[in-house]
């Protein structure tokens, strides 16, 4: 009597079955951290580009938007920048103190926080030395895989809602479910980083994607040019003046 409510249980576990075996296996999230900042002494090349890029390319696309190299010993850092039609760019970082050098013009710049007035916008590192990876938890890790020749801890997210497709305006269910389903990575912003070193390796958003280069670090500590010094020093010797309680 019981056989014929056994055939419909046996069934039902059998397409279950059947959808676990269709969803690709995830390993679980490695131990350590999830972003690592360079090294004390570092040096990496930036790339950005507005290029269609793959994750499962393992070159970087032939052209580039912008392309940074930046230098680290300790807490002093260079950033040397260049962009489509734009002059290039030297920017040199004491603790929290920034002056840059623009071609072209004699003297450079002292950027202070908080005001872009003055050449480019102020850059913080005091929460990381990678900037657009502050999104990255646990809960949006996506797997693994080898992205530029390194094997990669992926994590995503998603992009909002449009809500162009939302309401009665949306496409029909039977005309949604005779597309195909689009690759999730290819929409909303991805991050892959190294599982070795946990440094950046590509950060890939919807309309552009950023490589990350590890070359050799410097040898010695970063000495800036004189006349940035010099700017260091001045405002140094300002914000001095301006903490030092008189004498009574």
């Amino acid at each position: 009597m019981k056989a014929p409510f056994l055939l419909p249980c046996l069934l039902g576990l059998a397409s279950l079955l059947n959808a676990d075996a269709q969803q690709p296996l995830i390993p679980p999230l490695p131990r350590g951290p999830l972003l690592n900042n360079a090294p004390n002494y570092a040096q990496w090349l930036i790339s950005v580009s507005s290029q269609p890029f793959q994750l499962d390319s393992q070159t970087p696309p032939t052209k580039f938007d912008s392309r940074t190299l930046e230098r680290k010993t300790g807490s002093i850092r260079e950033q040397i920048s260049i962009a489509k039609d734009q002059p290039k760019l030297d920017t040199w970082i004491e603790g929290a103190t920034q002056c840059e050098s623009i071609e072209g013009q004699k003297d450079p710049r002292v950027v202070l926080q908080g005001n872009s007035t003055f050449g480019t916008d102020y850059i913080d590192f005091s929460k990381g030395d990678f900037f657009g990876f502050d999104w990255i938890k646990k809960k949006n890790y996506y797997g693994q895989k080898n992205v530029m020749g390194q094997k990669c801890i992926l994590f995503h997210i998603s992009p909002p809602p449009d809500p162009s497709t939302a309401g009665p305006s949306a496409a029909p269910a039977t005309a949604a479910a005779a597309s195909p389903t689009p690759d999730p990575l290819e929409t909303g912003t991805t991050a892959c980083i190294a599982i070795d070193t946990r440094l950046p390796v590509v950060l890939k958003e919807t309309d552009q994607t950023t490589f990350y280069e590890f070359q050799q670090p410097p040898s010695a500590p970063l000495a800036p040019p004189p006349q940035i010094q010099a700017q260091f020093d001045k405002l140094n010797a300002a914000v001095k003046r301006m903490t030092t309680v008189p004498a009574p």
